[in-house]
């Protein structure tokens, strides 16, 4: 048996998400760890293994953030630019998806991202499990659950 626990637009489900939505969804890119407030007042987030997080909002203590596939941008070189969240890493898994693909990719050793890119972006940068790649995401595509 199901119950409605949501109810509202599109973007009123799911541009807040919710524990429950995230778990229901199987949401990927779903990271716990302590934030604090810098000077600058945005949050920075550890995550744990020397892996921190900047997020656009202001909230210090123990939270749950969601970073969407489509947010991360795959690269093949560092590069400067302004997200705020640059991370170097391998890619360990390929999902075709017909035109899209989504890659995990490891970073710091053990936390890994789930990035979804074009077939044709993919194809152009040859990518392969065990690619080197950098991954980049703004602080606001950062979301608290």
């Amino acid at each position: 048996e199901g119950k409605i626990v949501k109810i509202g637009s599109f973007s009123d489900i799911f541009g807040r998400i919710s524990e429950d939505l995230a778990k229901y969804t199987r949401l990927e890119n779903i990271f716990s760890g302590i934030s604090r407030i810098t000077e600058d007042g945005v949050s920075v987030i550890d995550v744990g293994n020397g892996l921190k997080i900047e997020a656009t909002f202001k909230r210090a203590g123990n939270v749950r953030v969601y970073i969407p596939p489509e947010s991360i941008i795959v690269l093949t070189r560092r590069v400067t630019s302004s997200a705020r969240n640059n991370f170097a890493g391998r890619v360990t898994q390929i999902s075709d998806l017909g035109d899209i693909v989504r890659l995990k990719i490891r970073v710091k050793g053990e936390r890994e991202f789930t990035a979804q890119i074009t077939r044709k972006s993919f194809e152009e940068m040859a990518l392969n499990v065990g690619s080197e790649v950098y991954i980049a995401f703004k602080a606001s595509s950062v979301q608290l659950i």
